[in-house]
């Protein structure tokens, strides 16, 4: 595809020949075009010059870049000019790209009256177009129930085509018409001898059984079921598909799941390939939905594996698209990575991620998904050996583990608009990956646990036992969760810690732990931190920190992106301050205007002095 100075080169030079295929690349490639207005002013130049063929495909194309230009007053004038053209083919053209633009368009009652004379032109590929406008249109257009009418008529036309996507238009229709009539219609269709129309009325039924609480006119919910399974059953393996694709759209939104499996259940005994592979791939999104919802391990584990069991039998199918032949091998992948040993994982791993990637084509979510579960398998593959290692190297190699991970987040987030249930799966199995390397940490909190009995019945005892509660807290997350782990254990350990020449040697480690910036390093000198805090010289105790509100001074950073919280020198009577952070971001707006109308200038106030429910949300970032 040619960028956008190659192509404005090339309608200026007036050679229009290599254009036509040109053209069929634009919607998928309008990146490459950002100045959308000098793109638009070469479709109408191509449009008013090239050959015949040009001339429709570009004004087609004009739907496309139309939600994208700036000046949509002028670009409308510009369009119409091609709805009113006495030429057949340009008024097909631009009927189809006046539904794609429709809802942008400034003048909609304008808009409407040129509709509404396309739905009843003379020519009958108009009258299409007409019809594929309303199904987008609809809801925009100011005059529902004259729009309504032409529908009516639209769904009776002689010309297959414009009864097809008039059968679609009923949907929005259901939504704003309140009329027994729209499902007379639909019933009528359902036995029409179409079956593109068939087709398109079963993706009717299944929108009415998804919005139903949103349908003014109230239809019986069984005689839908009734008209759906009856469509189930067609001769036509494509209306099949088609209540296959409706079954599997409406299961997370309606109460009646059951039927819906069962329905697609018996789909798979169809004797279309085609059908049984779209049932079976429906089925195994549908536990894939499931497992992402589920509450327990227990019913992830089955729903994931059930999931397992369909796209496998999916995949099996030669169909020429078949979705399952990535989805098998991607989720067994993963399957593999969160559930298997890592002494099994090796050659199964590597076997299921080959399958994976050569059936990765063209489709972007399809090579997110596999670089997300590459990227956690990477993960697996670089702590396999950490039962080998000493603790130390162990939480060295958590750096590895979170890198990709935190890689394998980003990528999720990425996918997310693309495949919800998918990304939701992967993050769901994510603690359950981390409790295989939660051993990593057990060290750690187990010499707190020890702290905590050694210092029974002893002047320690509270700090010990308070770090011990503290660190058994801990988890396996991102870097911020982590640092922010850390820095409450210190901040905690100096406010209660007598500064005493006695206990020199542990704020000396503080301030090392404080200046490594290094996770797994950090969290290998808290635990040998750890172990010397029942030996603490506590001859100066001090009341707690919870008990001390009043020596707590808070006050914003200077960027204003923080709230400082700060032990001043009164606190330990030796001229030392302990300071903690808080980000701003983790306040509501309203919380953040509460604090500033009371913190004035840089000197800050009393933690004291804030409402009741700022000092508690304080008071748990702190403890």
């Amino acid at each position: 595809m040619i960028d956008q100075e190659e192509f404005h080169r090339k309608v200026c030079s007036g050679d229009f020949q290599e254009f036509d295929g040109l053209l069929y690349q634009i919607n998928s490639n309008l990146s490459l075009f950002p100045d959308k207005q000098q793109l638009w002013d070469d479709l109408i130049n191509l449009a008013i010059k090239g050959l015949p063929n040009v001339r429709w495909n570009t004004i087609f194309n004009l739907g496309f870049v139309f939600p994208h230009v700036p000046d949509k007053q002028n670009s409308w004038e510009d369009l119409i000019i091609f709805l009113l053209d006495e030429d057949l083919l340009m008024r097909w053209s631009a009927s189809f790209a006046l539904g794609l633009s429709f809802q942008y368009i400034p003048d909609k009652k304008r808009a409407w009256e040129i509709l509404h004379e396309l739905s009843s032109d003379k020519e009958q590929f108009v009258r299409e177009g007409a019809a594929f406008t309303f199904v987008s249109a609809f809801q925009h257009i100011p005059d529902k129930e004259a729009a309504w009418e032409d529908i009516k008529r639209l769904i009776h036309d002689k010309h297959i085509e414009a009864k097809k996507y008039a059968t679609l238009a009923l949907a929005p229709v259901l939504l704003y018409i309140s009329d027994e009539q729209i499902f007379t219609e639909l019933y009528k269709l359902v036995d029409d001898e179409s079956g593109p129309v068939r087709g398109n009325a079963a993706h009717v039924l299944g929108f009415v059984l998804t919005h139903i609480l949103e349908i003014p006119c109230v239809p019986n919910k069984q005689e839908i079921w009734d008209a759906l399974d009856k469509l189930a059953q067609d001769r036509d393996e494509k209306v099949k598909t088609e209540v296959v694709s409706s079954l599997k759209n409406l299961y997370h939104t309606v109460s009646d799941r059951k039927q819906v499996r069962d329905n697609l259940v018996s789909l798979t005994n169809d004797e279309s390939n085609e059908v049984k592979m779209n049932a079976y791939y429906s089925l195994g999104k549908i536990s894939i939905f499931e497992a992402s919802q589920a509450e327990t391990e227990e019913v992830y584990k089955k729903e994931f594996e059930n999931a397992i069991l369909l796209f496998e039998e999916a995949a099996k199918s030669s169909t020429s698209l078949n979705p399952a032949q990535f989805c098998y091998p991607f989720y067994r992948s993963l399957h593999t990575i969160i559930f298997k040993e890592q002494k099994e994982i090796n050659k199964e791993l590597e076997m299921y991620l080959e399958q994976a990637k050569s059936a990765v084509k063209d489709s972007k979510n399809k090579k997110l998904l596999f670089e997300t579960v590459q990227n956690l398998a990477n993960a697996l593959k670089e702590v396999q050996n950490l039962e080998k290692m000493d603790i130390e190297a162990m939480k060295g190699e958590l750096n590895f583990y979170r890198k990709y991970c935190e890689q394998a987040a980003k990528l999720m987030t990425e996918t997310e608009e693309i495949s919800p249930y998918a990304t939701e799966v992967m993050r769901k199995g994510l603690p359950i990956l981390d409790r295989k390397l939660k051993s990593l940490l057990e060290e750690i909190q187990e010499k707190a646990k020890t702290a905590c009995q050694e210092a029974k019945g002893t002047d320690t005892e509270e700090i010990a036992c308070a770090v011990s509660r503290e660190v058994q807290k801990w988890e396996i997350g991102s870097q911020e969760e982590m640092t922010w782990n850390v820095e409450n254990l210190i901040f905690a350990l100096e406010s209660s810690v007598p500064r005493v020449p006695a206990n020199q040697h542990i704020f000396d480690r503080i301030q090392q732990i404080r200046e490594q910036k290094d996770i797994p390093k950090q969290y290998g000198m808290v635990s040998t931190l750890i172990p010397l805090i029942p030996n603490l010289c506590m001859e100066q105790k001090i009341d707690s920190m919870e008990k001390k509100l009043d020596d707590i001074i808070v006050h914003f950073s200077e960027s204003h992106t923080d709230l400082t919280i700060s032990l001043g020198a009164d606190f330990y009577g030796n001229g030392m301050k302990v300071t903690k952070t808080i980000p701003l971001h983790k306040f509501s707006d309203n919380e953040k205007g509460e604090m500033e109308g009371k913190i004035q200038g840089n000197e800050g106030i009393k933690l004291s002095s804030l409402p009741a429910t700022l000092v508690k949300k304080i008071k748990d970032h702190l403890f």
